[in-house]
């Protein structure tokens, strides 16, 4: 926790953690990450991880099935291009020296997201509720079949729905349609290359959106 602690600049607290590199098991119980507000930034209640040890000497992690159980996280908008997680995001790309990763199953359960909008007056808070999630066969590596993601949630009140498919890590891609009642015959397509400049990133963003907003729109 001291490592988390240290790259995150944040309190870190948990309550019992169980790591067996050679049984391929972590498991870990109440996990809380305090905000520089000392709001919470990010919580679960239990994850459960099994995953390959012989992998890892093959430079590859591999989870062949994990749960994680009741996560929560807070975004805060504190202004136009600001928010409570940007000193978190760094950006990188998939050199030679970083380990390869694959999940064969992950499953998460009864999670909650909450938005919350400094910058208007007032502050606006949206919440996400009943976040299910169920993801398979998603990796770094081109070698086997491309993932899937089932994704389900409440948003105001109202269900929300995805599928995902053709789900690779690197580079981040995938293809969706929200299922009904939320959006009815909506289809979409993301895809991210690691972008060398902020300029190319920029541009990329833009194009996605304009197509996200023509495949949206009714």
């Amino acid at each position: 926790m001291r490592q988390v602690a240290a790259q995150t600049g944040r309190q870190v607290a948990i309550d019992t953690a169980d790591v067996s590199l050679f049984r391929g098991r972590v498991d870990l119980r109440n996990f809380r990450v305090v905000d520089h507000d000392a709001g919470p930034l990010a919580t679960f209640e239990r994850l459960d991880i099994r995953f390959r040890p012989l992998d890892l000497l093959r430079g590859h992690v591999r989870i062949v099935d994990a749960t994680l159980a009741a996560p929560t996280i807070r975004i805060v908008r504190l202004a136009p291009r600001q928010f409570n997680v940007s000193d978190l995001v760094r950006p990188g790309g998939a050199g030679p020296g970083r380990l390869g990763f694959t999940i064969d199953r992950l499953v998460i359960r009864d999670g909650s997201i909450t938005l919350e909008d400094r910058t208007s007056t007032p502050a606006r808070t949206w919440q996400i509720d009943g976040v299910s999630v169920d993801a398979r066969d998603a990796s770094t590596t081109t070698a086997g079949p491309a993932g899937t993601v089932s994704l389900q949630a409440r948003v105001a009140n109202g269900p929300l729905q995805l599928a995902l498919r053709d789900v690779r890590l690197a580079p981040l891609a995938l293809r969706g349609s929200p299922r009904p009642p939320f959006i009815s015959g909506a289809k979409w397509q993301l895809t991210f290359t690691s972008p060398t400049t902020r300029r190319s990133a920029t541009r990329n963003a833009r194009s996605i959106s304009r197509v996200n907003t023509v495949a949206l729109s009714p």
